[in-house]
């Protein structure tokens, strides 16, 4: 797993490595990295550097990633969460 550590000791990962662990709930968008269109599709549906996304499950059978932005409750794919970077 790729993270780097602020020196708020928090750690900064891709939203992706979070999917099998369930006790995390709220992150804090940091950075985006990752192809272009996708980091606009990103942008289009809310996201931003400093948004708080709540996590709330994955869809049955590995599926996408729910998570809360705001009051919108939204599934991302392995693609989209690939380029948002966290700090858990």
């Amino acid at each position: 797993m790729q993270a780097r550590a602020s020196l708020c000791h928090k750690m900064e990962v891709k939203l992706l490595e979070i999917k099998k662990q369930k006790n995390i709930r709220e992150v804090t968008v940091t950075d985006f990295d990752g192809p272009d269109l996708v980091i606009e599709r990103l942008h289009e549906m809310g996201f931003h550097k400093g948004c708080v996304l709540k996590i709330l499950g994955v869809a049955p059978f590995q599926g996408p990633l729910l998570i809360e932005i705001n009051t919108t409750v939204l599934a991302l794919r392995d693609e989209e969460s690939q380029c948002l970077l966290i700090q858990i």
